[in-house]
């Protein structure tokens, strides 16, 4: 039988046709052609099943339908190298997948927490990663996939989902890397219509594979855009040292204002030792990223910056300079080596504080101090200790060419005063020169021949 035999005898008897199907083809493949019809004649047709929203736009989409939802997803991603934004525009487009009513995205910013983030979130609160809390505290140390409802309290998480009155169906779901760290986790919430299923978590997972190869790149892209704002201004700063013989100040100003801008740092301070008395002074004091009217960096005053004098072992700026190690302080006034007088002074109120020893020959000759990270999680992270790092190498270079460039010259101002003296000394008198015109020439024979 022909091809053209088997459409005429099915167009012929559709009740075998309708018999046939209804027996040996499943809902699965019914739903496929479902969706596959209504691409085709470019209609919109609602799925009979209570699996539309998800298998409906997933599963059982063709080819060119999942093309478009991830094409949307990417677009979604791109424009942003801020990971947390990355994560919260995944999560927003997880959510519309699955039809949640709302959501809540908890990222990992410090070890053994998890916090919850929103754009709008300016204070954003952090819960220890442990069961006998909240769901998400739960999921996080489980790290598996947790469906949840309201209305039955489970003994793991008792506090369940804060903020959610009334009954509700969550789906609580871990967010790991590569190396299967946690790195977030994702609440859907729905307060109307039916639980999450199995539907829902295949489409979180189609989400988070796609999204999660989209923030990898974009998290690539950061870095490498990253590394070349540094290595540009390294190659100014390397300008600056060996081309335009600047004064001391105004170099490290530079340097400082460059690794405020890329730590994200509100204020900066450079102290130096004072080997005579065994003591800190601030050369630089506070200098702030924003500039004047006339394009100069401002700082504290002479005055307070004479004032910030204080011995090496004392404060977090002495601790580094004592022990030469490296201190990423995430708050200031829990830490017991930090000395609030200078606040007190100031009336600035220090948080967060990256603090890194300046050496030259294996001495510690001067600290670096970045106060107050002014984004994200409003703490330094290791990337921002690696940047630094660089940074005071190329601070330590520039104040041993500075002190180069005083002694240099200091010691041509000697030369012009010496050279001065001697000419001065080297040029007689007119009336110097009048007397030994009219003395005359000695003549020998007024004097004794000692020859003999």
């Amino acid at each position: 039988m022909s091809w053209d035999q088997v459409k005429t005898y099915l167009t012929s008897n559709p009740d075998n046709l309708e018999d046939y199907i209804l027996d040996h083809i499943g809902l699965d493949t019914l739903e496929k052609w479902l969706q596959r019809k209504s691409k085709k004649l470019n209609k919109p047709v609602k799925s009979s099943t209570s699996r539309n929203s998800c298998l409906g736009k997933w599963k059982f989409s063709v080819e060119a339908d999942k093309r478009s939802m991830l094409t949307e997803l990417s677009q979604h991603l791109v424009g942003s190298s801020n990971k947390a934004l990355l994560m919260w525009e995944l999560a927003n487009c997880i959510s519309s997948a699955v039809d949640a009513d709302q959501f809540k995205l908890y990222l990992v910013y410090t070890e053994g927490e998890i916090t919850e983030f929103a754009p709008e979130i300016e204070k954003p609160t952090s819960q220890p990663i442990r069961s006998g809390t909240t769901l998400a505290a739960h999921c996080a140390k489980v790290k598996d996939v947790l469906k949840f409802s309201t209305a039955t309290p489970d003994p793991r998480y008792p506090k369940g989902v804060p903020g959610i009155k009334g009954a509700a169906k969550v789906l609580c779901y871990p967010v790991c890397s590569e190396n299967e760290e946690l790195e977030a986790v994702i609440e859907l919430v729905r307060s109307k219509g039916h639980t999450f299923n199995e539907d829902d978590i295949e489409v979180v997972n189609s989400y988070l594979v796609w999204g999660g190869v989209s923030i990898h790149f974009a998290d690539i892209y950061s870095k490498v855009q990253h590394q070349k704002s540094v290595n540009d201004f390294l190659l100014s700063v390397v300008k600056s040292i060996f081309q335009e013989m600047i004064s001391m100040d105004t170099l490290i100003v530079q340097i400082m204002n460059q690794a405020q801008k890329l730590v994200d740092a509100d204020r900066a301070s450079l102290f130096l030792v004072d080997t005579k008395t065994n003591q800190l002074y601030a050369r630089i004091f506070d200098v702030s990223i924003e500039q004047t009217e006339d394009g100069e960096f401002s700082q504290a005053t002479k005055e307070i910056r004479d004032k910030a004098r204080f011995p090496i072992g004392k404060g977090i700026a002495g601790h580094v300079a004592q022990t030469g190690e490296t201190l990423n302080v995430a708050d200031a006034y829990k830490d017991d080596r930090f000395n609030p007088a200078i606040d007190e002074e100031t009336g600035y109120t220090t948080k967060s504080i990256l603090c890194m020893p300046i050496c030259i020959r294996g001495s510690v000759i001067g600290v670096l101090q970045m106060i107050n990270k002014k984004s994200g999680e409003e703490t330094f992270t290791t990337e921002d200790e690696e940047s630094f790092k660089t940074f005071a190498v190329y601070c330590g270079l520039a104040l041993h060419h500075a002190k180069l460039y005083d002694k240099i010259r200091r010691s041509e101002q000697k030369y012009k005063v010496a050279l001065e003296v001697l000419s001065y000394h080297n040029a007689a008198a007119m009336d110097e020169i009048e007397e030994v015109i009219n003395e005359g020439i000695p003549k020998i024979e007024d004097h004794e021949d000692i020859s003999t």
